[in-house]
């Protein structure tokens, strides 16, 4: 935490959606150990939620979830378990924006593989209407191939040649 006052405690409730956004990169983490000799992790995030700081404890299986994720992720948490058990738990992680801005992103990026922008734009645009991660590939193959169908369509129109080669240019700039 950034000073010595508590934040709040989010208690996720079962079968309620929390729309919230990380704070830091990574959480705090540690280990206790009980007087009976029994040790466990523990993992502790804070994040923004209904425009206030809050601070909650993620168990091992919504810690692995939300270590994909960094500051400024905006995430849909939802705790889908049904059972009795006081300490089952069927998390659902779903990021639903960010905050930052693509140059930042990029340049922030965790992930070390070379991304071209053109292939991210085509993600970012094929997972508005992507249900799952095989109609996202599909989805995302067809974004660029309609790129590419375009440039080359305003770089064979003949009365335009010139503005067209400018349009691909820029284009080629942005993405």
């Amino acid at each position: 935490m950034q000073n010595n006052e508590r934040k709040p405690k989010i208690d996720f409730e079962q079968g309620k959606k929390y729309k919230i956004q990380l704070i830091f990169d990574t959480c705090k983490s540690g280990k206790t150990t009980k007087p009976d000799g029994k040790s466990y992790n523990w993992y502790l995030y804070q994040c923004q939620y209904n425009s206030n700081e809050y601070t909650f404890f993620a168990d091992y299986d919504l810690h692995d979830e939300l270590k994909k994720y960094g500051r400024g992720d905006i995430l849909e948490i939802q705790d889908n378990y049904e059972g009795d058990n006081p300490y089952g738990h069927d998390w659902s992680v779903m990021s639903v924006g960010v905050s930052d801005s693509l140059d930042k992103i990029m340049k922030d990026s965790k992930n070390k593989t070379e991304i071209k922008i053109e292939t991210f734009a085509a993600m970012k645009v094929a997972a508005s209407f992507s249900k799952n991660i095989s109609e996202l590939d599909l989805n995302t193959q067809a974004v660029l191939e309609l790129h590419k169908q375009l440039c080359n369509d305003s770089l064979n129109d003949n009365d335009s040649s010139s503005k067209a080669q400018a349009v691909q240019d820029k284009i080629e700039e942005l993405f």
